[in-house]
């Protein structure tokens, strides 16, 4: 198991695993969940994809992600990232061959779904899902194909937008949750930084970067903000980095180089006048 794993005695991955190399063995013919519609679980539906190219693949995969269209990624117009756009094209490439595939079972029965068999190589990709449990369970089940686990498993409940009220249910033996970060406030939990309650981030930047992506774009475009907009409540605290973004994806590293600038320029303007 990972470090990043909770603790249990599956593995449970919270970043991007490494299912081609070292983390192999979580995956290879193991039932999977992905939840998460990022670039991260993109790159992982692919890296299992090219595993069960090379002979050992997950035996089930099923992939969970929020938004309600079939395919999870928007392709944007004249991407300035070609490795990117390849990226959401051959994740929605993916999507669409289970949609065509197994569409039976996405939209009328789920039944393997909720009762996964390991033998059964199926990869299914279920839009507009909420997981409400995630326990470790005392396996012992007979499946539609009349094979039978036993054993522990992960019991995953969640609902679906495409069965409105239906619970369902599915057997995995490894999870992997992608599905963001949130900054770690603890450093600065007893000073005087207004976070924004939506993104947890310093609220000034935060209000800049809600008012910026109003009208949409892709975050290569966006600028630096200003070094107003890094200002805190508390004397001489600014909040750099990933972290001023807080749960916000859209961070930089050359935005992050820009803010260390403008906050050295800040601090230097400071020591003179003292």
């Amino acid at each position: 198991m990972s470090s990043n794993n909770r603790k249990t005695i599956f593995p449970f991955f919270r970043t991007l695993p490494d299912a081609l190399g070292k983390d192999r063995s979580a995956f290879a013919r193991k039932r999977v969940c992905i939840i998460g519609a990022g670039y991260s679980a993109a790159t992982l539906a692919l890296s299992l994809d090219q595993l069960r190219a090379e002979g050992e693949g997950p035996s089930h995969v099923l992939w969970l992600t929020r938004a309600s269209t079939a395919l999870p990624y928007a392709r944007l117009a004249n991407d300035p990232l070609p490795s990117r756009d390849s990226l959401c094209a051959r994740a929605n490439a993916l999507c669409a061959n289970i949609s065509k595939e197994s569409d039976d079972t996405q939209r009328n029965d789920e039944r393997q779904v909720k009762r996964v068999c390991g033998a059964c190589p199926l990869f299914v990709h279920v839009p507009d899902t909420t997981v409400l449990e995630v326990e470790d369970v005392e396996e012992d089940v007979k499946f539609d194909c009349g094979t039978r686990h036993e054993g522990r498993a992960l019991e995953l409940t969640y609902s679906s937008g495409w069965k409105p009220g239906e619970l369902v249910v599915a057997h995995v033996d490894t999870m992997v949750a992608l599905v963001g970060y949130r900054p770690a406030s603890e450093l600065s939990r007893e000073l005087q930084v207004h976070l924004c309650y939506a993104s947890e981030g310093p609220m000034k930047l935060a209000a800049s970067l809600l008012a910026a992506s109003a009208g949409g774009g892709d975050c290569m475009s966006q600028a630096a903000p200003g070094v107003g907009t890094l200002l805190t409540p508390e004397p001489n605290f600014f909040v750099l980095g990933s972290k001023s973004y807080g749960r916000n994806p859209s961070f930089l590293l050359r935005v992050g180089f820009a803010q260390a600038a403008l906050v050295a320029g800040v601090l230097a303007k400071n020591a003179v006048a003292q």
